[in-house]
């Protein structure tokens, strides 16, 4: 984790952007490459110098950070730099690295550089990176920002068909036929959806039941369900059978 790492800041307010330059002077296995005030200059920075991290300012005039996202092609973290509050950011942290509120703390920063050090590590051994993201209660109409090849994409909270457990990760599924890896728990997703129209039908399977086709039980005693778009049907545990029942009414 000894290698340079690369940065773009990105942000509309020039102090801003002098005072996040002046705390990274504590880092020096960060090199800020470039500084851009709005998401078309920091476009043309990250295609030019392929940073490993952009930190990021989400209100902006014009293009929002991420507006910016949806247009980077390369792969790149992020690390966003916001005014908002924790509440405010809800779902946006997971799988985004870190997230600071201005006015930045140093020891907040730190933390930030540590996650990106290990992302490289990560990436280098091939192994996805452990996001500790708040776990907020979500809402329908929550996005989270997930990572699909070298592009950023927002995913609704609603449109997410399945989420399955996949080791010590967990692979969500979505409508678009989008399958995304993170390293979360399905204890941690069950809590942060525990008021939406998600269940848990399955010790590594969760479902949203407004893309639930039907269910059949079987000879053994045992169900089965069949999810909209899906071929092939899911198991329902026995220890899990009746809550869902509870819950799909």
């Amino acid at each position: 984790m000894g290698n340079l790492i690369r940065a773009v800041i990105v942000d509309d307010e020039r102090m801003a952007r002098k005072m996040l330059r002046m705390l990274l002077l504590n880092h020096p296995e960060v090199e800020i490459v470039g500084e851009a005030q709005n998401a078309a200059q920091a476009l043309q920075l990250i295609h030019e110098h392929r940073p490993e991290v952009v930190f990021l300012d989400i209100q902006m005039p014009g293009a929002s950070g991420f507006d910016l996202l949806a247009r980077i092609e390369v792969p790149v973290q992020v690390v966003f730099v916001t005014a908002f509050d924790e509440f405010a950011l809800r779902a946006f942290t997971v799988n985004a690295l870190h997230y600071l509120l201005k006015p930045v703390d140093p020891g907040q920063l730190a933390e930030a550089v540590k996650r990106i050090q290990q992302s490289q590590a990560a990436t280098d051994s091939q192994e996805p990176l452990q996001v500790e993201g708040n776990d907020l209660r979500l809402r329908a109409d929550d996005s989270l920002l997930v990572t699909l090849g070298t592009q950023h994409k927002l995913v609704k909270v609603n449109t997410i068909l399945m989420i399955s457990a996949c080791r010590d990760y967990s692979t969500v599924k979505t409508t678009q036929g989008w399958e995304v890896l993170v390293r979360k728990s399905m204890s941690a997703w069950e809590e942060c959806l525990a008021d939406l129209r998600f269940a848990r039908i399955h010790r590594s399977t969760i479902v949203n039941l407004d893309f639930v086709d039907r269910i059949e039980k079987l000879d053994n005693g045992n169900f089965q369900l069949f999810m909209q778009t899906e071929p092939q049907p899911l198991d329902i545990s026995r220890r899990q059978a009746a809550q869902f029942r509870t819950k799909l009414r």
